[in-house]
């Protein structure tokens, strides 16, 4: 569980770094021409940098990343609800099969011990 929340940690603080740095700005100089020259080249950078960036993804590396980790590939893809959603589907599967895993051992023991106590080769000899 640990291991899930700390990927979960690590890849939201990656996206929060990474819109950190593209989003700082100088503050507004005040003279008009520069600061729509500068406006409009650093609109044209961010769109450039967004398409560079969505290049990469790929659905194979995502299908990947959720062949390892149900929801990881969501959370590649910047779907974080859904990937968050499949990692919680995961986590609670996992610990609803071992409750009752548990639960069928612990059944199992029970009968057993229950057949030892009151089982009797000559009471079964003689009800044959």
């Amino acid at each position: 569980m640990r291991f899930f929340i700390g990927i979960i940690i690590l890849v939201a603080g990656r996206n929060s770094v990474l819109s950190q740095s593209i989003s700082t700005r100088p503050l507004l100089t005040g003279n008009l021409q520069s600061d729509v020259v500068w406006s409009l080249t650093h609109t044209q950078d961010s769109l450039q940098q967004t398409e560079i960036s969505s290049a990469k993804k790929t659905p194979l590396t995502s299908a990947l990343y959720s062949a390892v980790i149900p929801g990881a590939g969501q959370l590649y893809n910047e779907s974080y609800l859904e990937g968050i959603g499949f990692v919680g589907a995961e986590i609670s599967l996992w610990v609803v099969y071992a409750i009752y895993d548990l639960r069928g051992d612990r059944q199992t023991n029970d009968f057993q011990n229950f057949a030892d106590i009151h089982w009797s080769v000559v009471q079964y000899a003689e009800w044959l």
